[in-house]
Order: structure tokens, then sequence, then C-alpha cells
């Protein structure tokens, strides 16, 4: 009998959770789908500009670091859902936290595009413009938002990494000198006759 009892409630319990879910992710799921395409295409971004700046690249690390996000923004997302499903789904919570994930992924992929360019883009500024014109404050033009990066870093192509690594070698490994004869082990440091 107890047995009995037990399979019901289960049974009646994951079929309430089962349809709470599926109304729940219903709700979302044009959402979801932008979400996904904006988080491959932070990836491939991140990536394009890692290469264009000649910066090492380890696409197992991208891979795993785009997952871990996306598992965060989709529990994040999904737990919102519920509490929009709870609260009987008059205010649209789940659209909104939505939305802010496609605006972080948004100005994810437009700040790597601006760093391969050598701009980078303030979200300080960019915020507090946008909350300034939404509250009918005196917002300036959006000068300031956009600005040069401190550093610009040109992008090195395959032959000048090669051009580096050829005159770094001599240096690591050895102890050569760019004639290839081994260094005699002086220091270059100190003047004849000075003291240490």
């Amino acid at each position: 009998m107890t047995k009995a009892v037990y399979h019901q409630t289960s049974a009646g319990f994951a079929a309430t959770a089962s349809a709470f879910v599926v109304e729940s992710l219903g709700l979302i799921m044009p959402w979801l789908m932008v979400m996904a395409a904006l988080i491959v295409g932070d990836l491939i971004a991140g990536v394009t500009k890692a290469i264009k700046l000649g910066e090492k690249v380890r696409f197992s690390r991208a891979v795993r670091d785009t997952l871990a996000k996306s598992c965060t923004y989709f529990a994040w997302v999904v737990m919102v859902c519920w509490v929009q499903v709870a609260s009987g789904g008059e205010t649209p919570y789940a659209e909104w936290a939505c939305m802010i994930v496609v605006f972080i992924e948004a100005a994810s992929i437009i700040s790597n595009i601006l760093k391969w360019h050598g701009y980078k883009l303030d979200f300080g500024r960019l915020v507090a413009i946008v909350l300034a014109k939404k509250l009918d404050g005196d917002a300036h033009e959006f000068e300031g938002v956009v600005k040069p990066d401190r550093k610009p870093r040109a992008p090195r192509t395959v032959e000048e990494r090669r051009r580096r690594r050829r005159v770094d070698e001599p240096a690591m490994h050895g102890g050569r000198g760019d004639d290839g004869a081994a260094m005699d082990g002086c220091d270059t440091d100190t003047e004849e006759g000075e003291e240490l």
C-alpha cells in the first residue's frame, strides 16, 4: 500500500514538474536560440580578435569558457523563468533576463571587433548616456564612448612571429650569440675595473 502511494505521488510530482518546465521553456525558446547564436558569435569574434592581435589561442580553453558561460546564462534564465511562471506570469521577467544576456553578449562581440581595430568601448560612459536619455536628463552626445585603445596593437603576421622567434631563440637556447658562437660567460653589465 505504501509503495502504491509513493509511486502515485512520485508520478504526479513528475508530471507536474515536467509541465512546469515545459511551460517555462516555452516562454523563452526564441530567446534561447538568439542567446545561443550570440554566444557562438562571441566565441568566433574572441578567437578572431586573439589571432589578429597575435595572442596565443587555445581552442579547448575558448570552448570550455564558452560552455561554462552558456551554462551560467541558461541556469540564470531558467531560474528567472520559473519565478515568472510561479508568480503567475504577469510580469515578463524571463524576457528581461534574456535581453540582459543578449545585451552582454552583443557588447562583448562589439568590444572584440573594436579591439582588433585598435579601439576600446567605454561601457560605463555608454550606460550613463543611455540612462540620462531614458530619464530625460541633459545627456551629451555619444562622444567618448568609443575611443582609441591606449596601446594600439598592430596585428602581427606569421612572418613577423617567425622573425621574432629567430631573434629570441639564441638568447633562450644554449647561450649562443648571433653568429652562433658560444658566449664566454663574462658579465656584460659591469665595466672593467668596476666593483660589484
